[in-house]
């Protein structure tokens, strides 16, 4: 990262036929972005300093470093120009700086170097229930956190209804597709390619079932690797980084837009759902990704992993009365049979020693039809008659209805 002072030092007087060789003595650069300026340059002595509303809009008044915390010893994290807009996180400073998203990147900045563009933000994209306008059906992020970061794809696709209140019992569902796929199909409800001249994938229809089951959460495709027969984990594999994506997520990306903050310690309940080979993914974010999972949903989708998934439920066995819930949907032809019957059984026995066997739901009738209070039942199995596609478009919306998340209003 190149590394600049949050201004620029004012370089003395000096006489002209030496003005290159005195600039470079004090300090002073033709190119800001990589030569350090005077020590003796009070950042603290802030220009902004009231607290203003989650999503406001700030404009840098110089060049101005953008730090990994508040202070001028923090490392430079990256170089932001004169006139460059950033969006507040925090709504109070902290030492002098602010928390700031500046084009994907989040970091601390210098109030002495700021000024206020738009109180709110409203001005720069803040919508939804913050800014009084509907949000685009699908927005894409690339982020810092993610399984592949700087991949070139979207490392999420997000989905928020319309009248999603941040401040009612908000929930997120994280959703992961299987191979051949990618995000922004997945999410869709037309049939399309992942990449340049690929081919047609198959859409999902999440954002549909997701408005159809009117439930106040967020929808997030996390993205593995795009249109290949992969579900890898990536860096999702690595302690805590699930949460760290969720983090960066919500706070850098979706708070200003919301026009309120949000975290992933505000969320009422957090639902894995996972396709086809988007299994490994989802073990994964059970075994190590640091954020407490209230729900997971399995289409055809129990490859393997068993060991995390049991461990998951094992470890939640008493409260999956009241608020953990455990569903998976199989195919005849689709490989998850064996195992999905397997685990079917494991939890029956472990269900029948606590004497809570009435808390699962299990058929394996392909020609029955199943209604809200089987879908309510906290552990779900199904053998399905549907295809390997279709086991998600079908079945995704009454298991949402059924999550326990708040409903809109």
């Amino acid at each position: 990262m190149r590394h600049v002072h949050e201004i620029l030092g004012r370089c003395r007087s000096v006489v002209l036929a030496f003005a290159v060789a005195s600039l470079t003595l004090a300090g002073c650069s033709a190119d800001a972005g990589q030569q350090p300026v005077p020590a003796d340059l009070d950042e603290y002595d802030t220009a902004v300093t009231a607290d203003y509303p989650v999503g406001t809009i700030l404009r840098t008044t110089t060049a101005l470093n953008l730090r990994q915390n508040p202070s001028t010893s923090a490392a430079v994290l990256d170089v932001m120009a004169g006139g460059d807009e950033v969006t507040l996180l925090q709504s109070s400073p902290s030492n002098g700086f602010y928390n700031v998203n500046h084009q994907g990147q989040v970091g601390w900045a210098s109030g002495k170097y700021l000024e206020v563009v738009q109180v709110g933000g409203n001005d720069a994209g803040a919508a939804g229930s913050g800014g009084g306008q509907p949000l685009p059906p699908v927005m894409t992020f690339k982020l810092n956190h993610a399984a592949y970061p700087g991949s070139g794809h979207p490392d999420v696709a997000v989905h928020i209804p319309n009248g999603f209140d941040p401040s009612d019992h908000p929930s997120l569902v994280a959703y992961f597709h299987g191979f051949w796929n990618c995000v922004t199909v997945a999410m869709g409800s037309v049939n399309g390619p992942c990449i340049n001249g690929g081919q047609d994938r198959e859409a999902l229809h999440l954002v549909d079932q997701f408005d159809a089951a009117k439930v106040n959460g967020i929808l997030v495709a996390v993205e593995l690797k795009p249109d290949l027969a992969t579900g890898a984990p990536g860096k999702l594999a690595n302690s805590g980084e699930f949460k760290a994506m969720l983090h960066e997520l919500l706070v850098a990306y979706l708070s200003p837009k919301l026009g309120t903050q949000l975290d992933v310690a505000n969320l009422d309940r957090v639902i894995l759902a996972s396709h086809s080979g988007g299994y490994q993914a989802v073990a994964k974010v059970l075994d190590v990704g640091k954020v407490d999972i209230d729900e997971v949903q399995l289409f055809d989708s129990l490859y393997g992993s068993e060991a995390s998934y049991w461990s998951w439920i094992n470890g939640h066995l008493s409260e999956f009365a009241s608020a953990r819930r455990f569903a998976n949907v199989w195919t005849t032809s689709g490989g998850t049979a064996s195992n999905s019957v397997a685990q079917k059984s494991k939890i029956s026995s472990a269900l029948q020693q606590a004497g809570s066997s009435q808390l699962l739901f299990y058929d394996n009738a392909t020609s029955t039809s199943v209604g809200p209070g089987d879908y309510a039942h906290p552990f779900f199995f199904k053998h399905s008659g549907l295809g390997h596609f279709d086991v998600p478009r079908h079945y995704f919306q009454p298991l949402l209805v059924a999550s326990g998340m708040a409903p809109l209003k």
